[in-house]
């Protein structure tokens, strides 16, 4: 956490990624990321969407987020 909030301080954008080898594990743990960056004083991430970077609010990647259905609902 102490080299993101330098990065915040420093103005530096961050980009969240998944090195999922299965589906079920893309987005694993994002918002545990997302409770990281937002306490050293992130309030956006960012994405790359054609090669442009792209911006969003924290609040907003959040409220995109699937959850997953218990196992007994499978």
């Amino acid at each position: 956490p102490h080299i993101l909030k330098a990065m915040c301080e420093r103005g530096i954008p961050v980009v969240i990624g998944a090195d999922a080898h299965v589906p079920e594990r893309v987005a694993d743990r994002y918002e545990k990321a997302m409770d990281v960056l937002e306490s050293v004083g992130y309030t956006e991430i960012n994405f790359f969407l054609n090669r442009q970077r792209q911006t969003v609010s924290i609040q907003s990647a959040r409220a995109g987020l699937k959850k997953n259905p218990p196992e007994s609902a499978l």
